[in-house]
C-alpha cells in the first residue's frame, strides 16, 4: 500500500493532481508505440496560460496557484478515461488524446480555451485565458518531434494575439 502510493506521487503533479512529465513521457513513448501498431490517429495539445506571470506579479503566487489548479481541472474534466492530461511545466499543460483526429482534438482544444476564459479565481480580478497548440502524430516522427510541432502551433496562437487556438502545420524535419 505505501509502495503504491509512494509510486502515485512520483507520477503526480503535486499541486493539480495532474499527471507529471514524468507520467507523460512514459504515456507518450507507449502511445506513440500504440499509433503506429495500430494505424490509429494520436494527438496532442499544449497549452500555456496567457499572461501568468502577471497574475503572479500582480496577485501573488498563491492566487497563482489557484490559477493553476482551476486551468488544471478544465483539462481533467475534457479527457477521457484513456486520455493523459499533464502538467507540462509551469503554466504549461498537455492533453494526450489517443485515436483522436486533428478536428477532433481542436474542437476539444476550443472547448479548453472557452471554459478556461469562464474561470473566476477568488483574489484574481483579471480574466484568465490560454493559448493551444494542437498537433497529430505523423508516421516516422519522434516524440521530441510530435511535441515540437504542437509547441510550434502554441506558438503561433500566442503570436496571433492569444486566447486561441492553432493548429501544427510543416513536415517531420
Amino acid at each position: 500500500m505505501a509502495n503504491e502510493t509512494v509510486a502515485r506521487l512520483a507520477r503526480t503533479d503535486a499541486l493539480t493532481g495532474l499527471a507529471n512529465r514524468r507520467r507523460l513521457h512514459e504515456a507518450l513513448q507507449r502511445e506513440l508505440a500504440r499509433a503506429e501498431r495500430t494505424d490509429q490517429p494520436l494527438s496532442t495539445i499544449l497549452a500555456d496560460l496567457d499572461h501568468f506571470k502577471s497574475i503572479n506579479d500582480q496577485y501573488g503566487h498563491i492566487i497563482g496557484d489557484h490559477v493553476l489548479v482551476h486551468a488544471a481541472a478544465v483539462f481533467g474534466s475534457q479527457s477521457r478515461p484513456y486520455d493523459l492530461a499533464a502538467r507540462y511545466g509551469g503554466e504549461e499543460f498537455m492533453l494526450l488524446l489517443p485515436g483522436t483526429s486533428t478536428e477532433d482534438a481542436l474542437a476539444i482544444a476550443e472547448r479548453i480555451r472557452k471554459d478556461v476564459s469562464e474561470i473566476e479565481v477568488p483574489g484574481c480580478p483579471q480574466g484568465i485565458t490560454i493559448s493551444l497548440g494542437v498537433a497529430c502524430w505523423r508516421e516516422g516522427e519522434t516524440p521530441e518531434q510530435f511535441v515540437a510541432r504542437a509547441d510550434g502551433a502554441l506558438y503561433r496562437a500566442k503570436n496571433a494575439g492569444r486566447n486561441r487556438v492553432a493548429a501544427a502545420v510543416g513536415a517531420v524535419a
